[in-house]
C-alpha cells in the first residue's frame, strides 16, 4: 500500500511547478481520476493488513496494540477522508464547467 502512496505523490510533484494552462488542467484532472481508482480499495487493504498484524501479536499485547491501531487508523483515515474529498470536489467543478 505504500506504493500507492509514493505513486501518487510522485504523479503529483511535476503539477507543482507546471504554468497553468488547459493542457496542464486537463492533464491534473486525469491524474485526479487515477488517483481516484488507484486508492479505490485502500480501506478493504487495511482491514486485511490490520487483521493480519493482530495474528501476530500475542493476547498479552493485543490491549496495548489496539490503542496505537486506533490512534494510527483515526489519523488515516482523517487525512484520506480529506483528500478524497478534495479530489471528488475538483472532478465535480471539472465536469460542472466543461
Amino acid at each position: 500500500m505504500k506504493s500507492k502512496y509514493e505513486t501518487t505523490l510522485e504523479k503529483l510533484l511535476p503539477f507543482i511547478d507546471m504554468p497553468l494552462n488547459g493542457e496542464s488542467c486537463a492533464l491534473f484532472d486525469k491524474e485526479v481520476a487515477n488517483i481516484i481508482q488507484r486508492h479505490r480499495y485502500v480501506v478493504e487493504q487495511m482491514a486485511v493488513g490490520i487483521m493480519e498484524y493482530k495474528e501476530t501479536l500475542e493476547d498479552k499485547e493485543i490491549a496495548v496494540a489496539e490503542d496505537k491501531i486506533h490512534y494510527f487508523l483515526d489519523r488515516f483515515f482523517m487525512n484520506r477522508f480529506g483528500a478524497k474529498l478534495l479530489c471528488h470536489q475538483h472532478r465535480k467543478f471539472i465536469f460542472d464547467h466543461a
